[in-house]
């Protein structure tokens, strides 16, 4: 319990001084800590993370089974994913507020026909089964998904930050001997000096 409670402590901390959008994947220490600041931090769902979860469905049915995939209820979504972002994209050079206007002109169905589809396709896996919780994931962060629609400075996904940090993640392994939080405060000073630099 001590520890659940000093992973949410972490975000509440850091975002202190954070007010604004914050997308995320579906960490619930983020929606926590939007539901105590809701009128400063908005959650924005990743729709990367989202079609992450659909394409390692994909991946758990093997070399044969991703031949197929098309035909799948993963494979199906990915595709719907893909035109949701696709259209979306095509809008990146507008003014926020003219995308945003688009969006809801020209986005917003696919969004709503893409739920529509999840629900109801839903008892057709079982819950457990990897294709099953991307489904459980998607309803679960409706909410969050649907917020880009809103404002037309919400990116869709948090791709830009996750390829920020992608050399820190691919290097974890060769400072995973910080063993102390000192050490590691100190290699992240140093690593922030060098990737800022």
């Amino acid at each position: 319990m001590f520890i659940k409670a000093l992973k949410a402590d972490h975000p509440m901390d850091f975002l202190k001084e954070f007010s604004g959008f914050l997308v995320t994947d579906g960490y619930e220490a983020y929606h926590k800590l939007a539901r105590k600041r809701k009128d400063e931090i908005i959650i924005c769902g990743c729709w990367g993370h989202l079609k992450r979860k659909y394409t390692d469905a994909v991946k758990a049915m093997g070399k044969a089974g991703a031949k197929t995939a098309a035909g799948t209820l993963s494979g199906q979504a990915i595709q719907k994913i893909r035109k949701i972002f696709h259209e979306d994209n095509e809008l990146k050079q507008m003014e926020p507020e003219e995308r945003q206007k688009r969006r809801n002109e020209e986005i917003k169905s696919l969004v709503d026909e893409f739920f529509a589809w999840v629900k109801k396709h839903r008892s057709e896996v079982t819950r457990k089964s990897v294709t099953g919780r991307a489904f459980t994931y998607t309803i679960e962060q409706e909410e969050y998904l649907r917020t880009f629609l809103s404002d037309g400075r919400v990116p869709m996904d948090n791709n830009a930050a996750e390829r920020a940090i992608r050399s820190f993640c691919i290097g974890k392994k060769n400072w995973v001997m910080c063993d102390t939080i000192h050490g590691a405060q100190d290699s992240a000073i140093v690593y922030s000096l060098t990737e800022t630099a």
